[in-house]
């Protein structure tokens, strides 16, 4: 008998990448907090670059995830 093994569409990076491209800020967000693998998943691109503004991340979230942020 042979096993199947079944691969999740988000296990393979190069879905991921398409899928993470396609996204606004918001939904990154949205996405990020459905699991902690999906926030695992989602939640880097939305530090790609920050904007300090008001309605950008806070403080403490800036701090918490300061080294996933590549501009500033």
């Amino acid at each position: 008998m042979t096993k199947k093994f079944r691969t999740h569409a988000l296990d393979l990076p190069e879905i991921r990448s398409i899928i993470v491209s396609s996204l606004g800020y918001k939904d990154l967000a949205s996405c990020a907090r459905v699991s902690q693998d999906w926030n695992d998943l989602f939640t880097p691109p939305l530090y790609n670059s920050v904007v300090l503004s008001k309605q950008g991340p806070s403080m403490e979230s800036i701090e918490r995830h300061k080294h996933l942020i590549q501009r500033l």
